[in-house]
C-alpha cells in the first residue's frame, strides 16, 4: 500500500465512513475508490482528491496530509522533498531580518586587547569573539577598508552582525567565500539555507561579492581546511563556526599572509553573483538589468522557449505593460522623456528580442491583478512605487496591452491563486535551467542576485513549470477571458 492509500483508509475509519458512503458523497465509483483505498491503483486526478476531501470534510491539517501524500504518489518522495525545500526557500525569501537578537554593544574588547600590536590575542568566550568581529567591521567601515570573509553564511552570530541595521557598508568592498555541500542535488538540501543567507547579505551589503566552492576542493587542496576568518587591512580574526573560540592577529606579516591566502582561494571559487541597487526608473527595467549584469541571455537558442521562465509575484508582472507616459505620471514625475521611454515597459517582449524572441512566461497572482484593475494600487508593494492610484483608462490600457501580448504569442501569463504562489509580493525569479536570477523590490531600490548552481536552477525551473502546467492554473486563452471579465466589471 502507498502512503496515500494508508492515509485514506485511516481517514475512513476516523470519520466512520465506508467506501459505499464515500462513493455517494464524492461521486466517484465504488470500484475506483476501492482501488485507491487498498493501494491497487494510484490516484491520478486532482479532482478526485478534491472530491474525497470535500466528502470527508477534512480539517486544514488533514487536507495538508492528503495533498502531501498525493504529491508523493504522483512525483515520488525524493522529488517531493526537493520541491518542498524550494517552496520553503521562496516562502522565506524576504525574511532578511535579524533572527538572533544579540546585543553586540554589551561586550567590548578591553583597551589592553585592542592595543596589542605584536602578538595574537586568544578568545574563548562567544561574546568576546562576536565583539572582536564587530570591532573589525566597525573599523573597516570607518577607514573604508576592504574586508575578506571566509565563513559559513548560515552562522547565527555572523548573521546578527552582518545584518545589523547599524552598519553602512556602502564604502566597504566586501568579499565572502563559503562552501556549498555538493554539486549533486541529492545531497545538498542545506545549500538552500546557505543561498537564502547569501541573498539576505546581498540585499543588505552594497558592495558584496559572494563566491563559493564545492566540498571536492577541500579534498584536493589543504587551503580550504583553514578555520573561518575575517580579514581587514589592519587585522585578522580566526574564529570557529559557533563563534566560541577565536584568535586575533595584528602582525602585518600575518595579515598579509591571510589576505594572500584568500586571494588564492578566489581563483578556485565560482562567483555566485552580486546585488545591485538601482534608483528610480532604472529599477523597473528587469530585462535590461539582467542583460547588463549577467550578459548571458543572448546565449539562449530561440527554439528553447521553456528555458526562460519569468516567474513573478504580485504586481511585478504588471510593470511589463507600462508606457513611458505612465512611468512619468505614476512612478516618477521627475524622470525625463528619454529615460521614461528607455525604462518603461511598453515593449514587454524586449528580453524576448534579446534572446531570440523567446516567449516570456509570467506567473502572476490573481488577487494582485484583480486588485490593481479594481482600485489602481499594486497589492503588497511599497506605496512609494506609485505617486497616485492609476486612472481607470490607464489601467484598461495596461490590461489590454497584456491581452495583446498574449494573443501575439510574445508572452504567456499564468494566473494562479495566492496560496499556490511561493513568492512574497516584492520578489521575482527569472528561472533558467542553467542559472536562476533572484530579484527583489524593496521601497525605491531593486536588488538582483544570480544563482549559478545548476542543480538548484534546474529544480527551481522545474518547480515553476509544474505550477504553470497545473490544471488549476489559468493561462493563455483562459487568462485573456479572466482579464476581460475584470475589465468589464471594474473599468467599464
Amino acid at each position: 500500500m502507498s502512503v496515500l492509500s494508508e492515509l485514506l483508509e485511516e481517514l475512513l475509519e476516523t470519520k466512520s465512513i465506508n467506501i459505499n458512503q464515500l462513493s455517494k458523497l464524492s461521486g466517484i465509483s465504488r470500484a475506483t475508490l476501492h482501488h485507491y483505498v487498498h493501494g491497487r491503483r494510484p490516484v491520478q486526478k486532482q479532482e478526485h482528491i478534491d472530491a474525497i476531501a470535500s466528502a470527508l470534510t477534512l480539517s486544514p491539517s488533514e487536507m495538508e496530509k492528503v495533498k502531501s501524500a498525493f504529491l508523493i504518489e504522483t512525483i515520488g518522495e525524493q522529488l517531493y522533498s526537493q520541491r518542498l525545500a524550494i517552496y520553503s526557500f521562496f516562502r522565506n525569501l524576504n525574511s532578511n531580518r535579524i533572527r538572533e537578537n544579540t546585543d553586540l554593544n554589551t561586550v567590548e574588547i578591553s583597551e589592553a586587547q585592542t592595543d596589542i600590536k605584536r602578538e595574537s590575542a586568544a578568545y574563548d568566550q562567544k561574546p568576546e569573539v562576536v565583539s572582536a568581529i564587530y570591532n573589525v567591521l566597525r573599523e573597516s567601515v570607518q577607514q573604508h577598508d576592504s574586508v575578506m570573509l571566509y565563513a559559513d553564511p548560515t552562522s547565527a552570530s555572523l548573521k546578527s552582525i552582518l545584518l545589523s541595521p547599524a552598519w553602512n557598508f556602502s564604502t566597504v568592498d566586501f568579499k565572502h567565500i563559503f562552501r556549498l555541500e555538493s554539486v549533486n542535488y541529492k545531497r545538498n538540501n542545506n545549500n538552500l539555507d546557505i543561498i537564502e543567507a547569501v541573498v539576505n547579505y546581498a540585499t543588505a551589503i552594497q558592495k558584496y561579492h559572494p563566491m563559493f566552492f564545492y566540498e571536492a576542493y577541500s579534498d584536493a587542496d589543504s587551503v580550504f581546511q583553514l578555520t573561518e576568518f575575517i580579514a581587514s587591512e589592519h587585522e585578522v580574526i580566526q574564529f570557529s563556526r559557533d563563534c566560541n573560540h577565536a584568535i586575533r592577529h595584528t602582525e602585518k606579516s600575518i595579515i598579509d599572509m591571510f589576505r594572500n591566502i584568500f586571494k588564492g582561494m578566489q581563483n578556485k571559487c565560482h562567483s555566485l553573483g552580486r546585488a545591485v541597487s538601482y534608483k528610480i526608473g532604472v529599477q523597473y527595467d528587469v530585462y535590461r538589468i539582467c542583460d547588463e549584469l549577467f550578459n548571458e541571455s543572448r546565449d539562449i537558442e530561440p527554439e528553447r522557449e521553456e528555458e526562460l521562465l519569468l516567474a513573478v509575484s504580485g504586481g511585478v508582472a504588471l510593470n511589463n505593460y507600462w508606457t513611458s507616459e505612465m512611468t512619468k505620471t505614476y512612478i516618477s514625475r521627475d524622470i525625463d522623456d528619454e529615460n521614461a521611454s528607455e525604462y518603461s515597459y511598453d515593449r514587454p517582449h524586449v528580453f524576448g528580442e534579446m534572446t531570440g524572441n523567446i516567449n516570456l512566461i509570467s506567473v502572476m497572482r490573481k488577487d494582485a491583478l484583480k486588485s490593481f484593475l479594481k482600485n489602481g494600487k499594486i497589492v503588497g508593494f511599497p506605496d512609494e512605487m506609485l505617486n497616485m492610484p492609476v486612472r481607470k483608462e490607464d489601467r484598461k490600457l495596461i490590461a489590454n496591452n497584456m491581452i495583446q501580448q498574449i494573443q501575439k504569442g510574445k508572452a504567456t501569463i499564468a494566473l494562479i491563486d495566492p496560496d499556490k504562489m511561493p513568492l512574497q509580493e516584492n520578489w521575482g525569479v527569472i528561472a533558467l535551467k542553467e542559472r536562476t536570477h533572484l530579484y527583489n523590490y524593496s521601497h525605491m531600490n531593486m536588488y538582483c542576485i544570480p544563482v549559478f548552481e545548476r542543480s538548484f536552477s534546474f529544480a527551481v525551473h522545474d518547480y515553476f513549470m509544474d505550477i504553470i502546467r497545473n490544471e488549476s492554473t489559468t493561462r493563455d486563452n483562459d487568462a485573456v477571458v479572466q482579464i476581460r471579465e475584470w475589465i468589464d466589471k471594474y473599468l467599464s
